[in-house]
């Protein structure tokens, strides 16, 4: 999968595997959790990312089920609206918050909240 995923360049953007501090490796070692992509680049404009994404959005889809999450860093993304049309690109549904214990904003209807807003004060509660 990811051989094929690196060498696609849809509006210029070829990806290649990268590592953050708090990935960990899978159980059968064959992959870590998450999955992080970044551009080959290094500037990609937020337009090429939604293109690329809405024409690999099986292969993603696949990718994130095999490793629990694939993290895309670098990409361009700027803001609520960008990522809200990045995850239209891959179908993502969208949601209502109701009945959440922490105080929340919604920034792009049904598709983008702020994270947490109680004082840093406030213990969060465990969920999901």
């Amino acid at each position: 999968w990811l051989k094929s995923l690196r060498k696609v360049d849809v509006g210029g953007m070829d990806l290649v595997e990268s590592t953050i501090p708090e990935q960990r490796p899978l159980a059968d070692g064959s992959g870590a959790f998450p999955l992080v992509l970044t551009p080959g680049q290094a500037h990609v404009p937020g337009a090429s990312v939604k293109t690329w994404c809405q024409d690999n959005s099986c292969r993603l889809r696949g990718l994130m089920l095999r490793h629990g999450a694939v993290l895309l860093r670098g990409t361009g993304v700027k803001g609520a609206q960008d990522f809200a049309e990045v995850s239209a690109a891959l179908d993502c549904e969208g949601y209502d918050y109701v009945g959440g214990a922490a105080p929340r904003t919604e920034l792009v209807p049904g598709i983008v909240f702020t994270s947490n807003e109680s004082p840093p004060d406030q213990p969060i509660p465990f969920h999901h």
